[in-house]
């Protein structure tokens, strides 16, 4: 019996298709975007001094926004709740500056000194390291013609570290004013400027979608910001505490304290500093082997409990982040914008995870962050 192929007037049998190759856009799409990944990084890096004053005035903003809020329902005006928030952080700043700046400049000129005494070992432990960085660097100079500089005796070196200080003065206090101003515009003019710019998109869609992002990434992000300075603050106030019942001066404690909670907004990276800093203060104000140890116990268990139990209980799960894309993250920040991009880093990233999380097809990306 003749297949049905055989048969008179039989169509003939299709060919198979060929196998499907992946389109080209998808081929040249990863490139491109590690590409626009680089070039978003590299210009990061180069317009740091711009950006940074106004990632900082919006991080401010952020913790700002619910006092100012609850001033507004009770029938404040916007643009006075945010001066006034504005004028107390000020004040609070100062405040705080004309109590911590005295320990900290005799901390900064007895520390060397004191830990140089403390711990001789060390340094027996890092000449051979110093000697042969030394011989290297003469050897690069040797071989490259250049001239070796001369030491510079420590009048100069007064000199020179005492003209910084008077130059980079003004320039800090333009960056301080700059930002509380920029801090105040955010509070009060940032609702309608977000309204002006979803109100460029022509598809309602997308209008709905842009509205639905901005108001999570200010909700969200505004009460994870609010909700760690409060603990970092309370953290802070309890290792001042501690330190002062284990034996430290009042003003020393305050200034340590102060230094553990701006450290506590860069997670994994900040404690470990604070750790190693507490070591060497217990090393530098105490003989007593067992005092010393207590400095950094003391914070070491207040850390843990703020970190396994405090933290997790009030945030629950909902802004749960990978460790290690967290810590990568810190140091990707801290490598381009220093110490103001560890602290700006966990802001960004949780932004950057709700963004993922409401955006058509990035929300893999989103759960790639978690935990």
């Amino acid at each position: 019996m003749n297949s049905e192929s055989d048969q008179p007037g039989a169509a003939p049998p299709l060919p198979d298709p060929p196998p499907e190759s992946p389109p080209a856009r998808s081929r040249t799409a990863l490139p491109l975007y590690i590409l626009a990944a680089l070039a978003l990084l590299y210009t990061a890096w180069l317009a740091g001094p711009l950006v940074v004053p106004v990632l900082v005035a919006m991080f401010l903003a952020l913790i700002g926004n619910p006092i100012v809020l609850v001033l507004e329902r009770l029938w404040i005006p916007r643009w006075i709740g945010a001066l006034g928030v504005i004028f107390v952080g000020l004040a609070a700043l100062v405040l705080l500056a004309n109590v911590l700046v005295e320990p900290a400049a005799e901390w900064v000129q007895q520390a060397p000194a004191e830990v140089r005494q403390h711990a001789p070992k060390l340094r027996a432990l890092t000449a051979p390291f110093e000697e042969a960085n030394r011989a290297a660097s003469e050897s690069l100079l040797e071989l490259s013609g250049r001239p070796q500089t001369v030491p510079e005796t420590p009048e100069e070196v007064e000199g020179s570290e005492l003209w910084a200080v008077l130059s980079g003065t003004p320039i800090t206090l333009a960056s301080v004013g700059a930002i509380m101003l920029l801090s105040f515009f955010f509070l009060v003019y940032g609702g309608g400027l977000q309204q002006r710019v979803v109100g460029l998109f022509p598809d309602r869609a997308r209008k709905r979608t842009t509205v639905d992002i901005l108001r999570t990434v200010q909700v969200e992000v505004s009460r994870y910001v609010f909700t760690i300075t409060v603990i970092n603050l309370v953290l802070g106030v309890l290792t001042a505490a501690a330190l002062w019942l284990i034996g430290l001066e009042i003003e020393d404690a305050l200034l340590w304290g102060f230094f553990v909670a701006v450290l506590n907004y860069a997670p994994y990276v900040g404690p470990l500093v604070a750790a190693i800093a507490l070591t060497l203060v217990g090393m530098v104000a105490f003989d007593d082997l067992w005092h010393a140890l207590a400095v950094p116990g003391a914070y070491l268990a207040l850390n843990i409990l703020e970190g396994q139990f405090l933290t997790p209980i009030i945030l629950g799960r909902r802004m749960r982040i990978s460790p290690l894309i967290l810590l990568l993250w810190l140091l990707l920040w801290g490598w381009i914008w220093g110490v103001v991009g560890l602290l700006l880093a966990v802001p960004m990233l949780v932004t950057l995870k709700i963004i993922a999380s409401r955006v058509e097809g990035w929300q893999g990306w989103a759960s790639v962050m978690e935990r």
